[in-house]
Formats: structure tokens, C-alpha cells, sequence
């Protein structure tokens, strides 16, 4: 019957399951538990590096683009024809503006050169100015042609501010990389100053559009499903997304976030120029793996990351099959202990329950077995001890019968001998009642009670005797 008392106490069992589990099981679990947490530091680290690896191939892939643009626009500003075109093609728009037949000659002479020159090297425009800020040839001949970088509709753009920088420095400078309202699209700038004779005669710029920037920030091969490129810059206190996200492909300066805030840290530090790794959490509320760089030859912010799901998943799955294994061995552990124990508590049961027969007086129920084991031993021993008993008893019946016939003879000899009871009797009586005597004036003098009781419980026994003597 089942019972709470039965439930908890020491049985062979669950000594044997407890025993099981400590020598089988505390090794198992602290190996399977050293070894999960050394993969889970090594995944993490591997992780980590990989992350680091893909950050700072970006970084030098960026800044190999970056350094090829600027060496383009270099030799493009040594070359003769732009030389020419800033010495003379200015002269020309000035004269009779871009109708004129004087300007129209000299475009129609360097356009086609122009345009096989960005249609090979993939940039959207190529732009002239002058030294006093005049835009007098584009390729794709835009509204910004026939502007002034100075005084003119686009003189606050970054172009503006980045040709003004180079006119003071007369160093190749690149602009950030921001939305141009004549192209309608986000752009960034290489303006390179062009020189005759040592003097600064204006400057060449290159524009280069978002398609190129964009295809690299989205080439997500070595990020698996979730990793994605954050790009973005500052303004003023914010920092803005300036390419499309894989999670938000609408994100190109539209996307922005507060410097100081709680959101997207990791950009937030990467704008600021610091570079740094870990764990944090991105636009999306995920949990990510993240590696921040600035980069400070277009003064970017770069974040690499993959949600941490993803890129501890190997963490995951051993924890997951570390729990299946630990599960599995605490099951085949336990069923195999069970299985032993019942090797052993089953016997003893079956010697408990044959031990209750034979002590009811059925001695010729036997309780041996084949086993070959301590228990098989002791089984048989249970047998022999039977047939001993068995044995005992038959002689002991035998001695039951031989000892009726000495009572006989003793009451016999008990009758003889009453007579000379009978005549002692008295003397006892008169001796007991002489010590009872003296055993009661010996306890007048005691003043202990303790003592006096004693002394009065001797003469009651001894008043017992006599009377068990008398009957």
C-alpha cells in the first residue's frame, strides 16, 4: 500500500538510485557543463572575431573606394583638357552663357570625353567650377549648372561648404555624403583643385551616387540571414542613416536617431569616433553582436551586426543537445539502477516473505535460488537453517516425550518427599519469621526513608516466601 511513509523511507532502492546518480551522474553533469561553458566562451570568441574580420574588411574596402575615387580625380585634374577646359571653357560660358556658339563649341568638343570618363569609372557627374565659385560644366547639365557656389540657390549645400574648404586648403576634400536636390538623390562629392603654373585655377569635381555605396553596404555574403551594414553621418545632433538597411530598406535618410538617446548605441558611438565591440540592441529592439568603426576619411559611422540569435545559435544548439544528453543519461542512468536494485531488493523481498512463512511453523517452504551472488548464497543458507530447525524440532518433540516420563518420576519422588516438607516446614517458618523480626528492628534506626523502604520491602518478600512456603 502506498504511503508517505513508504514514499521517503531508506529503502535498498533508492540508496542504490541515489548512489547511481552521484558516482554517474555529478561527473557527467559537471564535464557536460565545463564543456558547454568552454564551447559557449570559444562560439562567442569566434563570433566576435568573425564580426571584427567583416568590419574591418568593410572598412578597408570603403576606404580603398574612397582613396581610388580621389585618385581619379587627381590625374583627371592633370590632365591637359581639363587644364584647358578650366583656363578657357569658363571664359566661354561667361561670354555668351550656355547658348552661346562659343560655349556650345567647346561642350560639344569635351562632352563625349567627359561622359565615357563617368560612364567607365561610374560616376553620376563631373562638375567645373571656377575660382569664384561658378559651376560652368556638368556632364548631365543640371539645375546646380550656372550656379555660384558662393552666392548662388546651392551655396549651403555640403558641395558648396566642401569646394569653399578646398579653394582655402587647395587639398583634394571629399563631402559628406547627403542628399543634392539637383540630382534628387544623395551624393557625395570628390573636389579636386586644378592647377596651371603653381596658381589654383579652379577645381574638378567628381559626384558619386548612392548605387555603388548602397551595392556594398548590401553585399551581406559572410552575415548570414540577419547581419546587415549600418552607415550613417552626423547632423548636428542626430546621427541619420544614409543607406538602405536589410530590415528597413526605406532607412536612407529617413531613418535618424538622437545622439544621448537609448537607441541604436553602437552608431551613436561610431559617429562620435569611437570604435568598440559587444553586445547591444539595435534600431529593432533585437539583441545583436555589434562591431562600430568611425571612418574618418568620409567621416562616417560603420556598425556591422548580426542578431545575437543568430550568432550564437551554435551556443544554442549545444545547450540544447546538453540537455537532451544530461536528460537521456538521467534517464538510463536511473532505469539502470532500478533494473540493478531490483536484482537485489527482489531476492531480499522474496527471503523477507519465505522468512515469514518458515517463522509461521511452515518449515518445509523453501527459499533458494540459482543465483550465483551473496544473496544466492544466503538464499541457500536459508534452506539449510530450515532443515536444521526442522531437524531441532523433530528432536526436540522426541525430548517433549522423555521428559513427561521424568515428571512422572519427579512427582513421585515429589510425594516421598512431602512428609519431610511438611516436617522442616515449621522450622522455616519459625527462621523467616526470626529474620523478619530483626530486619524490622534493624529499620526502626535507619531515619532514611529510601533505606527503611528497602528494609520494608525485604520483609514483605520475605513474608511472601513464607506464605508461598506455607501453601
Amino acid at each position: 500500500m502506498f504511503s508517505l511513509k513508504n514514499l521517503i523511507r531508506p529503502t535498498i532502492t533508492r540508496k542504490i538510485l541515489i548512489g547511481f546518480m552521484t558516482v554517474s551522474l555529478v561527473p557527467v553533469l559537471f564535464v557536460g557543463y565545463v564543456t558547454y561553458k568552454t564551447s559557449e566562451k570559444e562560439i562567442k570568441k569566434e563570433a566576435l572575431k568573425n564580426l571584427l574580420a567583416f568590419a574591418e574588411s568593410k572598412d578597408v574596402l570603403f576606404n580603398a573606394y574612397i582613396m581610388g575615387k580621389k585618385r581619379d580625380a587627381r590625374e583627371l585634374a592633370l590632365t591637359p583638357t581639363v587644364i584647358s577646359m578650366s583656363e578657357k571653357h569658363h571664359d566661354a560660358f561667361h561670354v555668351g552663357e550656355a547658348d552661346s556658339r562659343e560655349y556650345t563649341a567647346m561642350e560639344r568638343k569635351h562632352r563625349k570625353y567627359f561622359m565615357d570618363f563617368i560612364n567607365k569609372f561610374k560616376y553620376h557627374d563631373l562638375l567645373f567650377v571656377d575660382t569664384a565659385g561658378n559651376i560652368f560644366f556638368t556632364v548631365k547639365r543640371e539645375d546646380d549648372l550656372g550656379t555660384n557656389l558662393y552666392t548662388g540657390t546651392y551655396k549651403d549645400t555640403w558641395l558648396a561648404k566642401t569646394y569653399r574648404q578646398v579653394m582655402e586648403t587647395k587639398e583634394i576634400n571629399v563631402s559628406d555624403f547627403k542628399h543634392y536636390l539637383p540630382s534628387n538623390m544623395p551624393a557625395l562629392f570628390i573636389v579636386t583643385p586644378v592647377f596651371s603654373e603653381g596658381n589654383i585655377i579652379g577645381a574638378v569635381i567628381l559626384q558619386i551616387s548612392n548605387e555603388d555605396i548602397n551595392e556594398e553596404v548590401q553585399n551581406y555574403i559572410g552575415l548570414g540571414k540577419t547581419g546587415e551594414i549600418v552607415i550613417a553621418s552626423r547632423e548636428g545632433n542626430e546621427a541619420v542613416f544614409i543607406a538602405p538597411l536589410r530590415h528597413d530598406t526605406e532607412a536612407a535618410f529617413n531613418r535618424r536617431v538622437r545622439i544621448g538617446s537609448e537607441e541604436a548605441l553602437p552608431i551613436q558611438k561610431a559617429i562620435q569616433g569611437e570604435n568598440g565591440s559587444g553586445l547591444s540592441v539595435d534600431y529593432r529592439n533585437k539583441e545583436i553582436l555589434a562591431v562600430w568603426r568611425y571612418l574618418p576619411y568620409v567621416r562616417w559611422g560603420m556598425v556591422v551586426k548580426i542578431d545575437a540569435d543568430e550568432a550564437y545559435e551554435h551556443i544554442y544548439n549545444i545547450k540544447k543537445w546538453t540537455a537532451i544528453v544530461g536528460a537521456t543519461t538521467i534517464i538510463l542512468v536511473t532505469l539502470l539502477a532500478i533494473r540493478i536494485s531490483r536484482t537485489i531488493t527482489n531476492p531480499v523481498r522474496a527471503l523477507h516473505k519465505g522468512s515469514e512463512i518458515i517463522g509461521s511453523g511452515n518449515l518445509d517452504h523453501k527459499v533458494g535460488t540459482d543465483a550465483k551472488d551473496e544473496i544466492g548464497d544466503l538464499s541457500r543458507s536459508f534452506d539449510e537453517m530450515t532443515i536444521k530447525l526442522k531437524d531441532s524440532r523433530m528432536m526436540l518433540e522426541d525430548e517433549i516425550t522423555e521428559r513427561k516420563k521424568a515428571e512422572r518420576q519427579i512427582k513421585e519422588a515429589l510425594k516421598e518427599k512431602e512428609i519431610l516438607l511438611q516436617e522442616i516446614h515449621h522450622r522455616v517458618k519459625n527462621n523467616m519469621m526470626v529474620i523478619t523480626s530483626l530486619l524490622q528492628l534493624q529499620s526502626k534506626g535507619i531515619k532514611e526513608k529510601q533505606y527503611r523502604e528497602m528494609f520494608s520491602d525485604s520483609v514483605n518478600r520475605i513474608n511472601t516466601m513464607a506464605i508461598i512456603h506455607e501453601k
